[in-house]
């Protein structure tokens, strides 16, 4: 089937998160776009809406194409095909373009997030030469009793806590909680740091249920309890139960959240690659 391409540039926010609903109606999971979750997205992400697409077809819209750029390495951030399009290649025709243009740009790596059950998304994905690297993974912690920091914790703004977190943070995390996306990061995230800045954690609880964006110890400050205190110093801080979403490469911290109460939560992903010089 074949479609025509505008720049998502051309659109407005509330406009693109409709297409974005429209593009993941019977989704493996349930999902719901707004106007001000896409521009936070934009921001954190560094998605680059002149790189990224709107799909026409017969003068309707039948997707949409978010692409994330970083230096030289991109990332196809979103990718919706509403739902009478499905089946018809149009996904795959969407990721080819996605990789031609970042052949031309000179893109060293183009990656990518799809959930381990989604069968169909990575055979498509897998037909484009994209291949597993790694799995990333998520965490829930049920609600623990509340109780008040103590004096040697202070809540701070997300800007305040990113220089702790970014010396903390180790290199090869995924996208989405790089350092360079938590840079991006606006209200209502807050943080939670020690006083002196040897541990730092970022998080959300404006929502139904709380989550733990990133968090960390300064490498000189390791395996001196404090990771294991700023964890339960913040569970208590909000009522449960908290979650890390599924962005997590699965060997990072596994053994450290376990021992701690956290539970695997169901829900995974592949974290998928393509060299443009492997084409």
């Amino acid at each position: 089937m074949t479609f025509e391409t505008f720049a998502a540039s051309r659109y407005s926010l509330v406009q693109l998160a409709d297409l974005l609903n429209a593009g993941y109606e019977n989704y493996a999971i349930p999902v719901a776009f707004d106007a001000v979750a896409i521009g936070r997205r934009i921001i954190a992400e560094h998605i680059d809406l002149g790189a990224s697409h709107v799909l026409v077809s017969g003068n309707e819209p039948c997707g949409v194409m978010l692409v994330a750029r970083r230096g030289a390495t991109s990332r196809l951030a979103a990718l919706g095909i509403a739902k009478t399009r499905r089946g018809q290649g149009i996904g795959r025709q969407a990721v080819a373009l996605a990789q031609a243009e970042a052949a031309a740009r000179g893109d060293s790596l183009m990656t990518l997030e799809v959930i381990t059950t989604n069968l169909a998304a990575q055979r498509t994905y897998a037909a484009c030469g994209f291949t597993v690297t790694r799995q990333l993974v998520g965490y829930e912690r049920a609600p623990v009793a509340a109780a008040a920091p103590g004096d040697d914790y202070e809540f701070c703004t997300a800007e305040e806590v990113l220089p702790s977190l970014t010396r903390a943070m180790p290199a090869g995390l995924s996208w989405q909680i790089a350092p360079a996306s938590l840079a991006g990061i606006l209200s209502p995230a807050r943080g939670l740091r020690l006083r002196d800045g040897m541990a730092a954690a970022l998080f959300d609880a404006s929502g139904p249920a709380p989550r733990l964006l990133s968090f960390g110890v300064a490498p000189e400050a390791r395996r001196q309890g404090l990771g294991t205190a700023l964890i339960e110093t913040l569970v208590q801080s909000a009522p449960g139960p908290w979650r890390i979403s599924a962005l997590v490469p699965e060997t990072l911290v596994d053994g450290f959240l376990t021992g701690r109460g956290w539970q695997r939560s169901a829900l995974a992903q592949f974290e998928m690659t393509w060299t443009p010089s492997a084409a």
